[in-house]
């Protein structure tokens, strides 16, 4: 058994993914290490690149794009070891940071998951982690996340505060560190999750298991936050709106499914009446509106349809 095996999950990010080896410094990874790429049948040939690398890692090119929890279960089936390290392909970890990680975890046993503090290249603090999703939570994460979206000093300085390592409902999949005793108990991915909320689902059967999640801010990471979703972005906001219905209805009573359903429909018919108003008053940006109009009826229709 390995001490550490690295999942690299990747869709249509070419350069980032080869940005992420490189940094990994794959030609020297440790005896112990196992590092496997899964690409989720990229059509921008991000495979047939990486295969050029050298460096000791092992590339797995899926027939189709069946989501991010399904490649990430078959890396973890594919190679046991004691911990397992999920890295987004738009991620940028090195190996100092792996020995801390691991460090960490060997020093606090109770721990199941955790994640290092995540930058942005601009050194913005990223929210790489959260509260158990309730109406109330997800506001207060709204409002925090635009704010950091915006570049507000006060929501920067809020993350920056964090100095030691502290505990957390939930640690973001794209930098996830894994203990494999953790899996026996609570079990893998789920698989019907596509992409979003499938790392907060895990880390609430890990917690529910009796391990604790953890984000250590003296490690840090770099991650160019939602760079596959910006491939598709109609998609990608289908795919989250599809995911966090499903999260809702797993882990919420029914009444408490039906009325985030219900919020979220109010939310978006809002926002598509708006939209018009906004194409009249900025005829420059009239595609990228007409764009987003179409994205908001596809997850209206979605929502209303999904039981």
């Amino acid at each position: 058994m390995k001490k550490l095996t690295i999942i690299i999950i990747n869709y249509n990010t070419k350069e980032l993914l080869k940005k992420c080896l490189d940094v990994l410094d794959v030609k020297n990874i440790p005896e112990d290490y196992n590092i496997i790429v899964l690409d989720n049948n990229s059509p921008d040939g991000s495979a047939d690149m990486v295969k050029k690398i050298p460096g000791r890692f092992e590339v797995v090119r899926l027939e189709e794009n069946r989501g991010f929890p399904y490649a990430a279960n078959i890396g973890i089936k594919k190679s046991p070891s004691e911990f397992y390290l999920i890295l987004n392909s738009d991620t940028e970890v090195k190996q100092i940071q792996l020995a801390g990680m691991l460090r960490f975890m060997s020093e606090n046993l109770e721990i199941g998951a955790m994640t290092p503090f995540q930058f942005n290249n601009r050194n913005e603090p990223q929210l790489a982690w959260g509260c158990f999703p309730t109406f109330t939570s997800e506001i207060g994460r709204k409002i925090l996340q635009d704010a950091l979206d915006n570049g507000k000093k006060w929501a920067q300085r809020k993350l920056r505060k964090l100095q030691e390592p502290f505990f957390v409902n939930w640690v973001a999949g794209s930098t996830m560190l894994l203990r494999n005793a953790a899996l026996q108990k609570a079990g893998l991915f789920d698989e019907n999750f596509f992409i979003f909320f499938e790392d907060i689902d895990l880390c609430t059967r890990i917690r529910g298991s009796g391990w604790k999640i953890a984000v250590c801010p003296g490690i840090r990471a770099i991650h160019h936050r939602g760079e596959s979703a910006k491939t598709d972005s109609i998609n990608a906001s289908l795919h989250y709106r599809r995911s966090q219905l499903y999260f809702w209805k797993k882990h919420h009573n029914r009444l408490s499914f039906l009325m985030m359903r219900t919020c979220l429909l109010s939310k978006l018919r809002i926002k598509k009446y708006l939209i018009p108003i906004k194409i009249l008053m900025s005829k420059s940006r009239q595609a990228k509106l007409q764009r987003a109009r179409e994205g908001l009826l596809k997850s209206i229709n979605l929502i209303k349809t999904y039981k």
